[in-house]
């Protein structure tokens, strides 16, 4: 599954940086996210994309309307101004996620 699978950080929301409690949760588990900076999505990696999975901000309002793709929005919470705690929540949520979509991509 690994092999088809790519990942990218587009940014949909206009956040200027990763939030440094992001940063500090993932760096727990082994995920550097220290010299990550959000950047838009072109609209090319979206016409190359069969998912795009946001994260509280949906990319139906960019999605070129040719683009046949399956949009999901997780709607997770933003983690600015939230407890550590709070921001490994949403981190583990993140995660069970995830592989519950790849669950399901695999079952196809």
């Amino acid at each position: 599954m690994s092999e088809c699978i790519e990942r990218a950080s587009p940014n949909f929301c206009s956040k200027p940086h990763v939030h440094p409690e992001v940063v500090t949760v993932m760096d727990e588990i082994g995920i550097d996210l220290s010299e990550n900076v959000p950047r838009d999505i072109t609209v090319g990696e979206l016409q190359a994309s069969e998912y795009v999975v946001t994260m509280g901000c949906s990319a139906q309002d960019v999605c070129p309307a040719t683009w046949s793709g399956d949009n999901r929005d997780w709607g997770l919470d933003d983690p600015d101004g939230k407890s550590m705690e709070e921001v490994r929540a949403i981190r583990d949520e993140i995660e069970q996620r995830v592989s519950e979509f790849f669950d399901e991509l695999e079952s196809q």
